[in-house]
């Protein structure tokens, strides 16, 4: 059974590819785990999925995706990542960049930079492809900064590149809080590109999830029934990391009971799936950490409806009233810790 079904995450997809057509950047956010990094791999690597919604438009857009994580705090890291990636996409295009003639260049930082601004330029000015720049992980740049620097992605639209050169820029938390140190949402022309295009990633919805589960139970020594795989999914609740960890898990030791309460209480105990409900926790804006954390201090307190549209917004409830998480396991991992974690 193929990994992905062929209509996966097909609204988050087809809206992401057409954005990119347009040359319009947008931003994704969603909670630790919910599998922006999968949505990422079909968006650079599934070519029959980019023809299904573009057409014959999608032999000249180049999706390149940039890994965050490895960023070594400085301009000059950013531009090299970026341009690296943006080499290995071509490459995957069978396109040839020209060779660059700006090594003399002794200023390290402005020697990547006109680097990436003139493959850019060859690319899309010169010979008219659209590309996108998946910026992933990308919450630790925008709040390190500097804003120049943050800019600066802009600046390389504005090189004759306007219609043709995107972002999508993928955070786990909203980019203005993360960024709000050099107050992105008032300065920033890069904030700008995407500041109305900005969209929450939520959990899996049923179809998905159980295929990402079917692959994984495909592919295993020891795969679980038919039953098990639904009493999982219902504790998972479409979250992708959680989806995994409850596999291996069960795999490895499988629940003495099948019965909902006695399922939640043996998978909330274990360490493995309490760290995760505490990884989804940390990565939450600290406002956001203290709203869950005031509901379980005071049961009498209520959301208020912009709370409650803010924390659905998230991904991280599905219904108010009555109030709903995401997911069984990660509801009573709250309860217990009162939204808590070391």
């Amino acid at each position: 059974m193929a990994r992905y079904p062929d209509d996966y995450r097909i609204d988050a997809i087809t809206l992401i590819l057409k954005n990119a057509d347009r040359g319009d950047s947008m931003g994704l956010v969603g909670i630790a785990g919910t599998g922006k990094s999968n949505l990422l791999r079909v968006l650079r690597d599934d070519f029959a999925y980019r023809k299904r919604v573009l057409g014959d438009r999608s032999d000249t857009l180049v999706v390149t995706s940039v890994n965050a994580i490895i960023w070594e705090e400085t301009p000059a890291s950013l531009w090299e990542i970026m341009n690296d990636a943006l080499l290995n996409a071509v490459e995957r295009h069978d396109i040839f960049l020209p060779s660059d003639n700006i090594r003399s260049l002794t200023d390290a930082e402005e020697r990547s930079r006109r680097r990436l601004g003139t493959n850019i330029n060859w690319l899309c000015r010169q010979n008219g492809y659209r590309l996108l720049f998946i910026l992933d992980d990308f919450d630790y740049v925008i709040k390190q900064g500097p804003l120049s620097m943050l800019d600066t992605l802009s600046a390389f639209r504005d090189d004759g590149n306007r219609d043709l050169l995107s972002y999508l820029v993928i955070t786990k938390q909203l980019p203005h809080i993360v960024g709000y140190q050099h107050q992105l949402d008032q300065r920033s022309k890069f904030y700008d590109l995407f500041s109305n295009r900005i969209y929450g990633l939520g959990p899996y919805n049923e179809h998905d999830a159980a295929q990402m589960l079917e692959h994984l139970n495909n592919n295993h020594g020891r795969p679980l029934s038919q039953v098990d795989r639904e009493y999982l999914l219902w504790l998972a609740g479409g979250h992708a990391r959680l989806i995994r960890v409850l596999f291996d898990a069960w795999s490895n030791s499988p629940p003495p009971l099948r019965e909902r309460e006695a399922l939640l209480q043996y998978f909330t105990d274990q360490k493995d799936i309490s760290q995760e409900c505490c990884r989804v926790l940390k990565n939450l804006a600290f406002h956001e950490q203290r709203m869950i954390q005031s509901i379980y201090a005071d049961k009498e307190i209520m959301l208020t409806l912009e709370q409650a549209n803010h924390l659905k917004y998230r991904g991280l409830i599905t219904n108010f009233s009555p109030l709903s998480w995401f997911s069984p396991v990660f509801a009573a991992h709250l309860e217990r810790t009162k939204g808590e974690c070391p």
